[in-house]
């Protein structure tokens, strides 16, 4: 059976091999959102900058290095062997 259409109809005018066949694209992102992703990457950023330039100074090993000056001695006064001094 033939489809009659009224005038003005706009399903007569349509010529579907010239409309896309590919879905409509997504509407993008909400403003907030972008700006909210962006401020914790920032944030991120800086608390990172803050640790390393705060603990920069710290020293990382505490002692006298008494250690150090015993193994010295031992050397000096040939106590010390080629073995131990590997280990």
């Amino acid at each position: 059976m033939a489809e009659t259409f009224a005038p003005g109809d706009s399903d007569q005018d349509r010529l579907p091999w010239l409309e896309s066949a590919e879905p409509e694209p997504e509407p993008a992102a909400p403003v907030w959102r972008t700006v909210l992703l962006v401020l914790v990457g920032l944030l991120s950023v800086a608390a990172i900058a803050f640790a390393l330039l705060r603990h920069q100074g710290t020293p990382t090993a505490s002692g006298t290095g008494d250690l150090v000056a015993i193994l010295e001695a031992l050397k000096q006064a040939g106590a010390l062997t080629a073995e131990l001094e590997v280990i």
